[in-house]
């Protein structure tokens, strides 16, 4: 069989297939979150109910081998389908192939009942998402145990031949300990794939702990704050950096955006002077609050951007009004 015909006609996971060797079991404690971040190199932050990745940037090189992607450390050694991961703990195979008509992206979920966000008018693909879709029982199709992603020419309908902050919408399933019937857990992995250059970034991901809960795509427990884009809990240069580079984008600015009116769904102004006015506030931890200059050099960055893109015209500049809220804190 060839690999095209691997990946697109063939169900890699039976409707039946269990783990042989071991009983998945739920284990979505800090330290079992920590566990699976470890083998990604990056902080996996556990919340009430999501367990969210963090950014992870994972670049999925362009090989033969599937990068094996590790939702549920629980030692699994043996599954009992096809192709089996040399992990055998792994949830979703991210692939990045080199097939014979071209570059192939795609995912497979080894385990069943599993499935994801797609359609089918002839091969399995997945659905390109934007944040704030439900990924639930009703969006997930069951029978797909592997999506296509992008194929160029050769997979038409394919949705991530070139695509930037998108996401996937999946159900994995976790077998409790002693027990032969799996939970089935949804999740979204937020990717950007440019197929003709051969590349596929895994940017985060998230799922949650509670069997049968939805999640809604670019969400991730954490206590939400405004203008923090970055989600690391502070709202600083960094966030900064992440409306510039998205602007005029559907990214999700990690939930923490102004989605009111026509800002709902893109990333604008009107996000930019959220983080104006919140710059300096924190999360949980602590941090300090720049110098007035420090924020001024800011500020003035920010304002080149505007003039670039052509400044709205306002009573008070956005510079004044850093600078202003600057030595406020300072003085208070």
């Amino acid at each position: 069989m060839s690999p095209r015909l691997l990946e697109t006609g063939r169900p890699a996971a039976s409707p039946g297939a269990t783990p042989t060797t071991a009983a998945r079991r739920v284990s979505y404690s800090l330290a079992a979150a920590g566990a699976a971040a470890a083998t990604l190199g990056g902080a996996q932050q556990a919340q009430a109910k999501i367990v969210y990745s963090g950014i992870q940037d994972i670049e999925i090189e362009y090989t033969a081998d599937a990068y094996e992607l590790v939702l549920v450390h629980d030692g699994l050694t043996g599954m009992g389908t096809y192709p089996e991961p040399k992990d055998p703990n792994a949830d979703l195979l991210l692939k990045n192939y080199s097939f014979p008509s071209g570059a192939y992206q795609g995912i497979f979920a080894p385990f069943a009942p599993s499935g994801f966000v797609g359609f089918q008018p002839f091969n399995q693909y997945a659905t390109a998402l934007n944040a704030g879709y439900l990924v639930d029982g009703e969006s997930i199709d069951n029978s797909f145990a592997v999506v296509s992603l992008a194929y160029g020419g050769a997979n038409p309908d394919a949705q991530f031949n070139s695509a930037v902050n998108k996401y996937v919408g999946f159900g994995f399933s976790v077998y409790p300990e002693g027990s032969e019937e799996a939970n089935l857990h949804y999740g979204w992995l937020r990717v950007s794939i440019n197929n003709a250059n051969q590349e596929f970034t895994l940017h985060a991901y998230a799922f949650d702990d509670e069997p049968g809960m939805g999640i809604v795509t670019g969400e991730t427990g954490s206590t939400e704050i405004p203008g923090d884009f970055n989600n690391d809990g502070s709202v600083d240069a960094a966030d900064f950096t992440v409306w510039r580079d998205n602007l005029d984008t559907p990214f999700g600015l990690a939930g923490n955006g102004d989605d009111s009116g026509e800002s709902k769904g893109v990333v604008d102004m009107a996000d930019y002077d959220l983080w104006v006015n919140e710059f300096g506030s924190m999360g949980a931890a602590a941090a300090t609050v720049p110098e007035p200059v420090t924020l001024g050099l800011l500020a003035a960055g920010a304002a080149g951007v505007l003039a670039l893109r052509g400044a709205r015209s306002r009573g008070v500049t956005d510079r004044q009004v850093s600078d202003r809220r600057a030595t406020e804190r300072a003085d208070g």
